[in-house]
């Protein structure tokens, strides 16, 4: 396994306007000592191709390992216009030369007749992404993609080889997080290893990440950790203690 890091480690900072996303690949490799990043469409100020070749530039050999979109197949299965703002993202991808691209599952009810509009809209999105050779990936991001027994469901009826799984570690209920996880790590292209705050042994507090890193390890996954830190403290500090963390365990 290697260690990428989330742009949306660093949200405050750029939202607040003390860091541009421009800068993200050199602290990255400067700061943090690491050359792989996993991007946020929602944190880029513009789509445009004048600024996405900024954003090509800013890399400098770094190399993207997915990019999360804000867009969710429930709206791209009835929404033409969403649908090809993701498709877009899947060519942006391509140019990045990013191997993913995260699709949340979106919806907050969930029931058969919501799950099967979100594989309606599964099914637009890998057939687009055939065309560029993306993996979509869906996360455990709530709503309907609030338990492993739906995501599973996505993936068996979409069927598609394109179609896999981003695992957090950090939302999935506690009393469910590690046998959730279990059930779509043998799915999984990336993780995103979420962090809050650490004690004094460098330990985050309130999830075990070293038994999430065993159970993607039982599952044979040997790609990208992103460290998506969430704490309320410094963020810098905050990813820094993550990849600490990442390290003593893989």
């Amino acid at each position: 396994m290697d260690i990428a890091i989330s742009l949306w480690s660093l949200h405050r900072e750029l939202q607040e306007k003390r860091v541009k996303l421009l800068d993200f690949p050199e602290i990255c490799q400067r700061r943090f000592k690491i050359k792989a990043v996993e991007l946020n469409q929602p944190l880029f100020p513009s789509p445009d191709p004048e600024y996405l070749q900024k954003v090509k530039d800013s890399l400098r050999g770094m190399k993207v390992v997915n990019i999360c979109l804000g867009f969710s197949a429930l709206s791209a299965s009835e929404n033409e216009d969403e649908l090809r703002k993701i498709e877009s993202w899947l060519k942006i991808a391509k140019d990045l030369n990013s191997p993913s691209i995260r699709v949340n599952t979106g919806g907050k009810k969930v029931n058969e007749e919501a799950i099967q509009q979100v594989i309606r809209g599964y099914k637009k999105i890998v057939s687009l992404a055939e065309k560029e050779k993306i993996k979509v990936l869906i996360e455990n991001h709530g709503g309907i993609s609030g338990d492993a027994k739906t995501i599973l469901q996505i993936i068996r009826e979409v069927n598609h080889p394109l179609l896999g799984t981003c695992p957090d570690i950090g939302n999935f209920p506690s009393n469910s997080r590690y046998q959730e996880l279990e059930k779509i790590a043998p799915s999984m292209s990336i993780g995103h290893i979420k962090t809050y705050k650490f004690d004094e042994k460098g330990r985050e507090t309130s999830i075990d990440v070293g038994r999430c890193i065993d159970i993607f390890k039982k599952a044979d996954f040997d790609g990208f950790l992103s460290v998506e830190f969430e704490g309320k403290g410094n963020e810098y500090q905050g990813v820094e203690s993550s990849i600490k963390l990442i390290r003593f365990y893989i």
